[in-house]
């Protein structure tokens, strides 16, 4: 486990989850403004090992449901302790806060622990989910 709030858990990904991962990475909708086409089940599959491999890729888990309902990507961009954040959530938890607890939970982590000094992220400002 990486940190947890009241309704979630965010953890490093497992192979089995790849049947969570699927409903968000065969999604057209909340691949849209990724950069990577859908994927086909199969490759979720193989996306979800390589993410349990991954010190990049962290799931986020509803409690207590203990369904993967996101995925958090968190990489040291190569410059002096800056990292790239990214994030998609699957669309039947979307609107419902889940990103932003996530997300703030993932910052007071890593910022304790970590040797953080800047986070970017980009955003589509067509994109208003």
């Amino acid at each position: 486990m990486i940190t947890e709030t009241e309704n979630i858990l965010i953890r490093k990904f497992q192979p089995d989850d790849w049947r969570d991962l699927s409903e968000i990475l065969t999604d057209e909708n909340v691949v849209y403004y990724e950069p990577y086409a859908v994927f086909t089940v199969a490759e979720c599959r193989d996306e979800a090992i390589k993410f349990a491999r991954s010190n990049n890729f962290f799931a986020v888990v509803l409690k207590p449901e203990k369904k993967v309902i996101g995925k958090i990507y968190f990489n040291n961009e190569n410059y002096y302790e800056t990292y790239d954040l990214g994030y998609t959530f699957n669309a039947d938890y979307q609107g419902r806060g889940y990103a932003t607890e996530s997300i703030a939970a993932f910052f007071d982590y890593v910022f304790e622990n970590l040797p953080v000094r800047r986070i970017t992220a980009n955003a589509q400002v067509s994109n208003e989910k």
